[in-house]
């Protein structure tokens, strides 16, 4: 009986410790993983001015690193390799795209579990105008 009890105890306090141990999770809001592009669009105006849905797996990935690192990947090649910073919901970037030809920008984001959006207003001949692009997370 003494037996019995010492293994009951034994399995009672392994499971307490187990269960007890704070299990790490991917924080839903983090840009950090695998985004592709599922719609660019334009409204011009107040109206729709341009519109295009990617078909999944033949459009742009980006890949955003823990280091504040970044890819941008086409279906057959590396576009951009750069470096992201997040501040609240504004994302800037930096990249050089070969030698002597250097990018970056500000875009406005919104980041969910399963979307990211960067989005930016603006002002040209045709008047205010909004540009966004919505991307899919396809993996943490």
């Amino acid at each position: 009986m003494k037996y019995i009890i010492k293994i009951w105890i034994t399995l009672t306090a392994f499971t307490l410790l187990f269960s007890a141990c704070k299990k790490e999770s991917v924080v839903s809001n983090s840009i950090i993983g695998k985004w592709e592009l599922t719609n660019h669009n334009i409204i011009s105006n107040g109206h729709l001015a341009y519109n295009l849905d990617y078909q999944k797996g033949k459009s742009y990935i980006y890949h955003f690193n823990l280091d504040n690192t970044y890819t941008l990947n086409d279906v057959d090649s590396i576009l951009e390799h750069g470096s992201y910073k997040l501040d609240s919901s504004k994302f800037s970037f930096h990249c050089v795209i070969r030698p002597g030809y250097e990018k970056s920008g500000t875009f406005n984001s919104i980041i969910s579990n399963t979307t990211l959006t960067f989005f930016n207003n603006g002002h040209d001949t045709n008047g205010e105008y909004t540009e966004t692009f919505i991307y899919t997370r396809i993996s943490h």
